[in-house]
């Protein structure tokens, strides 16, 4: 979700199972999220090259980047999620706004 997230111009964070965003990328993560759930999923191999560094295995560093980027995302992304979690998350923040507007 972080990667997905980063192609729209949100910048977030991997903390465990949750992912943060900074308060001034709120109005940017609500529209990535709707913008996420409503195309499919995102080519795995695209977001395995916005990782700074795919170098896992003994051998990584001899692969060429496009098959290193299709190994990484092969272990490490699960890009047919991220519409199901963007659609979820997306759901959340709506409930979540009109909670705190309630409070307001």
């Amino acid at each position: 979700m972080v990667l997905a997230l980063a192609t729209h111009g949100v910048k977030a964070n991997s903390e465990g199972i949750a992912v943060t965003v900074s308060a001034q990328d709120g109005g940017k993560l609500v529209a990535a999220l709707k913008t996420l759930a409503e195309r499919p999923a995102p080519d795995a191999e695209v977001l395995a090259l916005l990782v700074p560094d795919m170098k896992r295995a003994k051998y990584d560093a001899y692969l060429g980047e496009g098959l290193l980027a299709r190994c990484y995302a092969s272990e490490h992304i699960d890009a047919a999620r991220v519409p199901i979690i963007a659609a979820d998350l997306d759901v959340w923040s709506r409930v979540l706004m009109v909670r705190v507007l309630r409070e307001s």
